[in-house]
């Protein structure tokens, strides 16, 4: 989450290496403790890489994946949180968040550029830009009908 991602990735690899069943149980690793903490810091995990930030409360919404992990040009993450399951998707010019199920209301949304056009279910909607945050007119309400499109300019 602060940009050291080979470090971070590294000590995932080194941790998996010392618990790969062979030697040690691979569901107990000593330095997350027992059950809920172990589930949370791989799962952070996730998030990290997908340059996740979420705030519910806010509408508020942070996707800034990294290309590098990208197949073919297009970044692809599961996001799970509160009443929503879905994945976000980043290609060259755009973020998509798609819901699988549940719902969601996004206000505010962060994307790796300027925002030049918000689409909720296709249908243009209008906000405001402050840098690489769109804000948007009204709520727009993602559920497994509606998705949520930003195109954004490529950088130089």
């Amino acid at each position: 989450m602060n940009g050291m991602v080979e470090e971070g990735l590294e000590i995932v690899h080194e941790t998996r290496k010392r618990y790969d069943g062979t030697t040690r149980n691979p569901f107990s690793e000593m330095e997350c403790g027992m059950g809920y903490a172990q589930s949370m810091s791989s799962y952070a995990l996730l998030g990290a890489l997908c340059g996740q930030t979420i705030d519910v409360y806010n509408k508020s919404y942070r996707f800034c994946p990294d290309m590098r992990f990208a197949e073919k040009g297009v970044f692809r993450c599961m996001v799970c949180f509160d009443n929503f399951l879905g994945y976000v998707e980043r290609g060259i010019d755009y973020i998509q968040l798609n819901c699988l199920k549940g719902s969601i209301k996004v206000r505010k949304i962060e994307v790796p550029d300027v925002p030049l056009k918000v689409k909720c279910s296709n249908l243009e909607i209008g906000f405001d830009a402050d840098r690489n945050t769109a804000i948007l007119d009204n709520d727009c309400e993602v559920n497994p009908s509606r998705d949520l499109l930003v195109i954004f300019k490529i950088n130089d």
